[in-house]
């Protein structure tokens, strides 16, 4: 059996927000928690809105997560007040076992992904030959392909979701919680061991168009530089209709949100969603994804009442994944689709997976991006896309 508790509050000092939404989450639990996950918008001193946590839940409690851009989802409601809000979700069975891990990343982000992953199975008191049921990745932007590559170096490719920590934007702090430590640029892993079922869903929610080349340059490996032997800026232009200059420079980052970039993988069944973040002066496009030289690119589209519907659909498609009763359900919603919504149409998806969800307890953070699990081809990491993981009930 799975026991649940969540809260959320929006109080002005982050301490409190903290401690009393762990108060009133452990009261829903009706007892000691096994693992913590919580977020917070960057308004909040994060390190007092942690402490505030973990005064209530214990410091021997594995506890996982980080910074939420703009807002959180939760049954309260979308929360996004200007001075902070935060939430906490507490678990506990006897059925599920939990492990946190975080490190810093440095030169080699595969080398993170190692180390948080290891850290994290020795706090669930597992070895690396016990196989994981599932885990969770919080991690900055900027190198979480490399980091899951370094996670499956230690426990194979399972099931997996992920949300990278967002801010408000511009120069505000980016943090990743794991246990007693915060990091600004780094991954956090929660490993899951679980006799209970668990679901996982990720998608982008988008269509495929007939327009698509192949990636012939590629900087640093997130700049579109050449597609079909042309620069990048030229060729998502001409597939759009539009001037060059209509998607040049910082424009492009919401503007591209019903036109975004995708790779499909092998099977042809999972879309890949890079979203296109700066047309750049040289004519190359900036991406929030690794790319490759010799993959195939297309242009995707949606109208934004369908990317509203996504989050819904990702929900639903976690239940159906998980294929019972649920418990508890996380969400990560891509900062920049609620960033082209705003926070009315954010209310709306967050009472909209309230109606799918009813009584289930679950919470959502807003990422700058998503990682998830193509059950056909591979993890890894995508732009402008959705993703949930659910919790079976259980029968104890």
């Amino acid at each position: 059996m799975l026991k649940v508790g969540v809260y959320w509050s929006e109080a002005t000092d982050a301490y409190k927000a903290g401690k009393e939404s762990a108060e009133k989450a452990l009261a829903k639990l009706g007892g000691k928690a096994d693992f913590a996950m919580a977020f917070c918008t960057v308004p909040y001193n994060e390190v007092k809105f942690v402490q505030g946590i973990r005064d209530v839940v214990g410091e021997d409690v594995p506890f996982i997560g980080g910074t939420s851009h703009a807002g959180i989802l939760t049954p309260g409601g979308y929360l996004h007040k200007e001075s902070g809000a935060g939430g906490v979700i507490l678990l506990a069975s006897p059925e599920i076992g939990f492990g946190v891990g975080i490190a810093e990343t440095g030169d080699d982000p595969r080398a993170t992904g190692r180390k948080a992953v290891k850290a994290a199975i020795a706090q669930a008191g597992k070895s690396e030959s016990d196989p994981v049921s599932a885990y969770f990745l919080i991690a900055s932007p900027g190198a979480e392909e490399r980091i899951i590559k370094g996670i499956q170096d230690v426990i194979g490719r399972v099931p997996m979701v992920g949300g990278s920590a967002g801010n408000n934007g511009g120069e505000d702090p980016i943090k990743e919680f794991g246990n007693s430590d915060i990091v600004l640029n780094g991954a956090a892993v929660a490993v899951i061991y679980s006799d209970l079922p668990l679901g996982v869903a990720f998608t982008g929610y988008y269509k495929p168009t007939d327009n698509h080349g192949v990636i012939t340059k590629v900087r640093d490996l997130r700049t579109l530089v050449e597609i079909d032997g042309r620069k990048a800026l030229d060729v998502y232009a001409e597939w759009r209709g539009v001037k060059v200059e209509d998607v040049a420079g910082g424009t492009l980052l919401l503007d591209s949100i019903p036109f975004p970039l995708g790779r499909v993988d092998v099977g042809g069944d999972h879309w890949w969603i890079m979203h296109p973040i700066n047309g750049n002066e040289d004519g190359s496009i900036a991406t929030g994804s690794d790319m490759a030289v010799g993959t195939g690119v297309t242009l995707m589209e949606a109208t934004m009442e369908e990317v509203a519907q996504g989050a819904v659909a990702v929900v639903k498609m976690a239940l159906e994944d998980l294929g019972g009763e649920a418990n508890a359900v996380i969400v990560g919603h891509c900062g920049g689709r609620a960033m082209g919504l705003g926070a009315d149409n954010m209310k709306k998806i967050n009472a909209n997976i309230k109606h799918a969800l009813g009584d289930i307890p679950f919470i959502g953070y807003l990422t700058f991006g998503e990682q998830g699990f193509a059950k056909w081809s591979s993890s890894g990491s995508g732009g402008l896309m959705l993703m949930a993981l659910a919790f079976g009930a259980g029968t104890k």
